[in-house]
């Protein structure tokens, strides 16, 4: 603990304008918040902090196979993410064939009767 306080000190002299305390034992965190005159940031290190950051891809379940303790997902966006993309070869024959049937009954253009009406 002592040497947390002094390395916050050191960032604090050193001219940071904050520390931030990354699963930081609570209680640690509030005695590093106490001790140094720049606001502390927790990212999983309690109420005590100046101010905390809940990481988004934590908050949304986007890495199904790491999940910190102090998080709870509200949704799992990478499920979500998986199923949708497993959808996608098929929407791409969908997409050519409907393509491909448009192609089929468009009529010839003549380059003419594109010009504007002053040029014919």
């Amino acid at each position: 603990m002592e040497l947390l306080i002094r390395d916050a000190h050191a960032v604090e002299k050193a001219g940071a304008f904050s520390v931030v305390l990354e699963i930081v034992h609570a209680e640690a965190a509030r005695q590093i918040t106490e001790a140094i005159g720049i606001p502390t940031i927790g990212i999983g290190s309690g109420e005590h902090c100046d101010g905390q950051i809940l990481v988004t891809h934590d908050l949304i379940g986007l890495f199904p196979w790491f999940t910190p303790k102090f998080v709870s997902p509200e949704t799992r966006v990478a499920d979500e993410i998986r199923i949708e993309v497993r959808t996608v070869p098929q929407q791409m024959k969908s997409a050519h064939r409907i393509v491909q049937a448009l192609r089929l009954h468009r009529r010839p253009v003549r380059p003419s009767s594109m010009a504007p009406a002053h040029r014919r």
